[in-house]
């Protein structure tokens, strides 16, 4: 359809449709999209203007004189071009002006000019330029903002600048682009930026991994700031340093110097995302309770050591909340108000004691890490535990939990439970009786001597039972209470004796109950002796479609274990088994940490709808 308008119009395309002949424009390459849309009324010139993009890539050039041969006279003045130069030689820059431009004819949207080790460009380089919207010079070797240049770009709305090294912000430096969108001047070593050196309509912007001890008050006037990424700088304080009134929902502050939130910070109110982690704040002072809009805050890695109750009081949007990785000894009813919380981690801090009344009523909650405390016991009731009607992982690993105390109860769609590492020396299953929807249980490294089994409990969906490192010296019937059990992992205990129907009721199925393997049993480790009863077992086993793994390796299984290999060969752990699971379990989740900066699309009806850009200025792979 769009071929015939072309000629039913008169237009000849043909040159720009097919992007040109490869050596017409060598070295340089070509490709093209057709957009779709547009109107039988559109005049001729509004047709070819949006019928295509053309995106031109040159690498390796000699001089910016060698790109202006190759692609002069090959496009139209309706042709949407994207320019990309790297990996190039261009030291002619800093002494050509823009007649080049103006002689290629063609209307540059978007131009990248990255990897390309320029320290300075001709104050007019960009004359003739005024289309450009989108201009990235990163990880180059500028040492400054080209102002004079970039006056020849009044439509300019993203500029990239991350990876050079620059070491000031001037009040000058953004003069002439005022509709500045989005600025990105990471990765440089900056350690002075200017008041009012950003323009007003500024909405995003990346400063991260410089050399920053404080803003200088050269935000606090950008109403329209959407968000910033700061991230790995040396910034100890925010008092009055963010715009009031803000439209910030996005700030990164992670891996600076901060000790406290500022009293001011309610101002901002209208943050969504908060990510303060890798600082040294010791306590929030209630200056983050007025964040109704909050749905993420990370405040891992700190040294926080209490919460007070009404720390999040007003925060009923928060799903996410990361306090892991301080030094925490009580959280008291922090978190009672965060009805609409899905993920709380609060590993890797002191608490010595947790009680599930501090989370009930949380009725949305999936996740909650306790790991690598000092938790000794969980306080709980049942009638609490109904209040927790969506948490499906809990995780208490690497704790000094004795007992159970029934705190499990009523927790009835947890699927992932993780007792590891911790001092439980008898686990009775009808610790776990209703759990009907668990489907991994980790009980290793404790001093569990006897698994109590009973016919009358069964856990229907548990697929992985990790129980190795305990005291085991028997297993008889304990897989009884797994009908689906797919692995078990009894090694490095103390069993002497197998029975001949451990794995008598048990199949490892898959959707639909259909079976997708045998059941294997790892036992590497254990005090098993070569034996008849040990064949028998064996043997017995293997006819339940069960596999024992790690069994001493026998001659006719006679009374004592072969001298030339006493183990089997061999064979893949539970871990990697679990490993290569894991790999089709990864979830849609919200990524959890924001290190590097993400790609963003623009919504500005200014740049292209397309146009992705990369905060980050690390060179992609290729």
């Amino acid at each position: 359809m769009a071929g015939f308008l072309y000629t039913l119009l008169g237009i000849t395309v043909g040159t720009t449709l097919n992007c040109v002949q490869r050596e017409q424009i060598s070295p340089c390459t070509c490709t093209y999209t057709l957009n779709s849309g547009g109107s039988q009324e559109q005049t001729a010139a509004s047709i070819a203007s949006t019928a295509q993009k053309i995106d031109i890539a040159c690498e390796k050039m000699t001089s910016f004189n060698q790109v202006v041969n190759a692609l002069r006279g090959n496009f139209n003045n309706y042709t949407r071009l994207n320019l990309r130069i790297s990996h190039s030689s261009l030291d002619d820059l800093a002494h050509v002006n823009g007649t080049y431009f103006k002689d290629l004819g063609i209307s540059i949207r978007t131009l990248n000019m990255s990897l390309n080790n320029i320290s300075s460009f001709h104050p007019d380089a960009f004359e003739y330029m005024d289309s450009v919207a989108y201009l990235n010079l990163a990880n180059n070797l500028l040492t400054t903002v080209p102002t004079d240049s970039l006056l020849h770009m009044p439509r300019l709305k993203t500029l990239s600048l991350g990876g050079n090294k620059i070491q000031e912000l001037r009040e000058t430096d953004f003069k002439g682009v005022n509709d500045l969108y989005s600025v990105v001047v990471s990765d440089n070593e900056i350690f002075r930026v200017d008041q009012n050196t950003f323009p007003a309509n500024l909405r995003r912007l990346a400063i991260a991994r410089n050399n920053l001890t404080t803003f200088n008050d050269s935000l606090k006037n950008l109403h329209k700031l959407e968000w910033v990424f700061a991230s790995y700088n040396d910034i100890s304080d925010l008092e009055g340093e963010l715009p009031v009134p803000s439209r910030l929902w996005n700030l990164n502050l992670t891996h600076n110097l901060l000790t406290t939130i500022p009293d001011d910070f309610y101002h901002q109110s209208s943050l969504e995302h908060l990510e303060l982690h890798h600082n040294k704040i010791y306590n929030l002072g209630g200056n983050l309770k007025k964040f109704r809009k909050i749905d993420y805050l990370d405040l891992s890695h700190n040294k926080l050591t209490s919460l007070d109750d009404d720390d999040f009081l007003e925060c009923e949007k928060l799903e996410q909340l990361f306090l892991d990785n301080n030094m925490i000894i009580d959280i008291k009813n922090a978190l009672l108000p965060l009805k609409r919380i899905i993920r709380i981690h609060l590993q890797y801090n002191s608490l010595t004691k947790f009680s599930l009344s501090q989370v009930k009523g949380l009725s949305t909650l999936r996740e909650l890490d306790l790991k690598n405390n000092r938790i000794e016991r969980i306080i709980s009731s049942i009638e609490e535990n109904y209040t927790l009607g969506h948490l499906k992982e809990l995780n208490l690993a690497h704790n000094e939990i004795l007992t159970l105390d029934g705190f499990l109860h009523g927790l009835t769609n947890l699927s992932k439970l993780n007792l590891s590492h911790n001092q439980l020396c008898h686990l009775s299953l009808s610790e776990l009786v209703g759990l009907d929807k668990l489907a991994l249980l980790d009980i290793s490294y404790n001093q569990i001597s006897t698994l109590s089994a009973t016919s009358l409990i069964t856990l229907p969906l548990v697929g992985t039972l990790l129980a190795g490192h305990n005291q085991l010296t028997i297993l008889d019937k304990e897989l009884h209470s797994f009908p689906n059990i797919c692995y078990a992992d009894f090694s490095h205990n103390k069993i002497a004796k197998l029975g001949d129907e451990l794995a008598s009721r048990s199949t490892c199925r898959g959707k639909d109950n259909v079976v997708v393997s045998i059941v294997r049993i790892f036992l590497k480790g254990n005090e098993l002796q070569c034996s008849k009863e040990l064949a028998n077992a064996k043997e017995s086993n293997k006819g339940f479609q069960a596999e024992l793994i790690g069994l001493p390796e026998c001659d006719m299984f006679e009374n004592s274990p072969s001298s030339s290999s006493p183990m089997s060969p061999p064979t893949a752990s539970i871990t990697e088994i679990l490993e290569v699971k894991k790999l089709d379990e990864v979830s849609a989740d919200r990524t959890r940490k924001m290190e590097d900066e993400p790609v963003y699309q623009s919504d500005d009806p200014g740049q292209e709808p397309v146009m992705q850009i990369l905060i980050s200025s690390s060179p992609p792979t290729a």
